[in-house]
């Protein structure tokens, strides 16, 4: 997304905004599940929680969207503690997270942990129940 959108470091607002139209059209088409609640995982999402802990939409991500569209990735990494090129993507996760919540229609909650963490537990509890 981030060379998709043609993100430059750092982004405009009127390429985040284009971004986010960008991603309604493709979103257009697909009819989700009707979900009581949702979670984010990944990068993106655990990079949110510097914001929020749930993502309810493009409004909670106005302030942290002008942010990224005022920092370059250098300072975002700095006072995040994140890595320059993980910084560089926050701009689009948040479109993506912000885009998929909107879809959903619930606030999306960053999980603690991801997939993977989950596919081992299962695992995990599915070896120790063979045993």
């Amino acid at each position: 997304m981030t060379r998709r959108a043609s993100f430059a470091d750092p982004p405009t607002v009127e390429r985040i905004e284009a971004a986010l139209a960008l991603v309604r059209l493709r979103f257009i088409s697909l009819t989700p599940p009707l979900p009581q609640a949702a979670h984010a995982t990944g990068g993106s999402a655990r990079a949110s929680r510097v914001w929020s802990a749930t993502i309810s939409g493009l409004r909670s991500l106005r302030s942290p969207l002008r942010i990224l569209a005022e920092r370059p990735a250098r300072r975002l990494a700095k006072a995040f503690d994140l890595s320059a090129p993980r910084a560089r993507t926050l701009a689009a996760g948040a479109v993506l997270l912000a885009s998929a919540q909107a879809l959903l229609g619930v606030p999306l909650v960053v999980a603690r942990g991801g997939l993977r963490e989950g596919l081992a537990l299962a695992l995990l509890a599915e070896s120790a129940a063979a045993a």
